[in-house]
């Protein structure tokens, strides 16, 4: 379905760019269903993978803490790779609930070309900062130590593996299970913000010039429109 929409965008941007003077809606470009067509098969779809893979990694990091041993290596790793990839295909939508609460940074800090993230889940470590150890409180850190990169950085790490059945390996799985909690929470958000009925499907769907957002029904195809925030809730 998005193939096709692509191939219907491509056709329109021709025929408007080989007849001077005329454009999309002259060609009788359908934005509000294309709008609809990417909500309803791109956008739900790819957050409601999110919300599945991030409580699969929820929950594996969850039994490793209670009973650790390597055998979860294996597991918790395919865990973790699984939720990069569902994030990896909706990471590109920086727009509406997304970015409400920071969220996409908190969930992706990058890039980190001063290795912050690296540095803060060291110190953390280090210091077995208890407030790491649980999402409510782990959520009001920085965002670059409570995310994907976060969590990877924290299973390579030489203080502990988070299934190593040492004090180190230990604190680091409950480290790691605030921040597959944390995701998972952020994840559902986003999919909520999303769900029929409110205030981002309202304001993707329905243009208007008492939108926030969007006052026609090109706007969902313009980037600089999409980047919705907080500010623009009603």
């Amino acid at each position: 379905m998005l193939f096709r929409s692509a191939v219907v965008i491509g056709l329109s941007l021709a025929a408007s760019l080989s007849t001077p003077g005329t454009g999309f809606a002259q060609v009788g470009f359908d934005d509000t269903g294309l709008a609809k067509e990417v909500l309803e098969n791109h956008i739900r779809p790819g957050y409601a993978a999110f919300v599945a893979k991030t409580g699969e990694l929820k929950g594996t990091l969850e039994a490793a803490c209670k009973a650790p041993d390597a055998s979860h290596k294996d597991k918790v790793l395919g865990a973790f790779r699984e939720t990069v990839l569902a994030w990896s295909r909706v990471e590109h939508l920086k727009f509406g609930p997304a970015i409400d609460a920071n969220r996409a940074e908190r969930i992706m800090f990058w890039p980190d070309r001063q290795r912050v993230g690296e540095r803060q889940v060291q110190a953390i470590l280090e210091k077995k900062d208890p407030t790491a150890t649980t999402a409510a409180d782990l959520q009001k850190k920085s965002a670059a130590a409570q995310g994907l990169p976060a969590l990877e950085t924290l299973m390579i790490a030489k203080s502990g593996e988070p299934w190593a059945a040492t004090p180190e390996g230990q604190f680091a799985c409950n480290y790691a299970a605030a921040i597959a909690e944390n995701l998972a929470g952020m994840a559902k958000e986003i999919a909520a913000g999303w769900a029929a009925g409110g205030t981002f499907e309202e304001m993707w769907l329905k243009p208007s010039d008492k939108n926030p957002a969007y006052k026609d029904g090109r706007g969902t195809s313009d980037r600089k429109s999409t980047r919705l925030n907080s500010s623009h809730r009603t």
